[in-house]
């Protein structure tokens, strides 16, 4: 399953949700070098998907740009969201490596699941809200109330007196 991006009524860009399923016996491996010889067990905590096929892709010397959001919500950490063409561009040069990936995980951890790459997920989302980076990193002040965003110069300039979550003596908005 696609997702479109539509703006002014033309599809813009149609997006994939990829998802890493199996790994029953530890996080999946990275390979050491293009070669595919050696490989390494990928951090357990705070794994993300996009920045493993990220970091796979640049071991092959492959760009891959895929997103750890969709729709300005966070994905779970076992899922990324790609441009279908990039991903299909792309995908020739890493399922090979994928699968050899499969191989070194069952050697390294026994049994005979390992990874794999499944795409056309529905996404799952985390469930906290997301607030655009620039909004923290510029200085603006931001409180997400109910599905609103109020920033501090608002409050401070008398703009939301008639908001409950307000501070008290807030100058009435013209």
């Amino acid at each position: 399953k696609v997702y479109q991006e539509v703006q002014d009524g033309k599809v813009d860009e149609v997006y994939l949700v990829i998802t890493l399923r199996k790994c029953e016996r530890g996080p999946p491996l990275i390979p050491v070098d293009s070669m595919l010889q050696q490989w390494e067990p990928c951090a357990r905590e705070a794994f993300s998907l996009p920045d493993y096929l990220r970091r796979f892709a640049e071991v092959l010397g492959a760009s891959l740009e895929v997103f750890d959001r969709m729709d300005g919500r966070h994905l779970v950490p076992y899922q990324a969201c790609c441009v279908t063409t990039h991903w299909e561009a792309v995908a020739p040069a890493l399922d090979p490596a994928f699968k050899a990936q499969r191989t070194a995980y069952r050697r390294a951890n026994g049994g005979t699941g390992a990874p794999v790459l499944a795409t056309g997920s529905q996404p799952r989302f985390v469930d906290r809200p997301v607030i655009h980076p620039n909004l923290v990193e510029s200085g603006y002040g931001a409180t997400v109330r109910h599905t609103f965003l109020k920033f501090d110069e608002d409050r401070e300039e008398g703009r939301c007196s008639s908001d409950p979550g307000c501070p008290e003596g807030a100058a009435p908005s013209d």
